[in-house]
């Protein structure tokens, strides 16, 4: 069931690359949901994952790992961006009312943002019954030119599973 719930991940996450990528604007995207197996310490994790990523190339250095209180609300808030900034790049805004009347991008508002919670719903399914920590990595600088990058780190247990978003221009 696991592995199922995470070969979901995996294709979610597949399927927006392509999309997004196609209407990039001169951009790539690549989303990615990475296991790491056996590890003996989250910092650990972290500078491997860093020195095999694209990050590394950047001229960029590994900071530190910052530990989320909220990590629900802090990924909404990263995958309203990642996934429909491309869309107001080229001037395609969806708007609705919020609660009070007022107007809003759509992908702001959590509840009807079927994107985000069609992740959310999978990580929770894939993380259900563990005691997961949620870290954000913390790189210096945070982007380049036309490159940036987000990744969320999962430990639970001796497993930490990466989410990582990244665009290249």
């Amino acid at each position: 069931m696991k592995v199922e719930v995470y070969n979901r991940i995996v294709g979610y996450l597949d399927a927006l690359t392509n999309i997004i990528s196609f209407y990039g604007v001169l951009y790539s995207y690549t989303y990615k949901f990475i296991e790491y197996d056996n590890v003996s310490s989250l910092d650990e994790c972290a500078e491997r994952f860093f020195n095999e990523s694209p990050i590394s190339k950047h001229g960029t250095r590994f900071d530190s790992l910052r530990e989320l209180d909220d990590w629900r609300s802090d990924l909404f808030e990263s995958c309203s961006h990642w996934f429909f900034n491309v869309f107001s790049m080229r001037n395609f805004e969806v708007s609705i009312q919020d609660e009070d009347g007022n107007t809003m991008p759509a992908q702001k508002h959590r509840e009807s943002n079927r994107v985000f919670n069609g992740l959310l719903e999978l990580l929770e399914k894939f993380f259900e019954g563990e005691n997961v920590e949620v870290y954000k990595l913390i790189t210096e600088p945070a982007w380049v030119d036309e490159f940036a990058w987000e990744q969320f780190f999962f430990k639970c247990g001796n497993k930490v599973y990466v989410l990582s978003f990244y665009q290249e221009g």
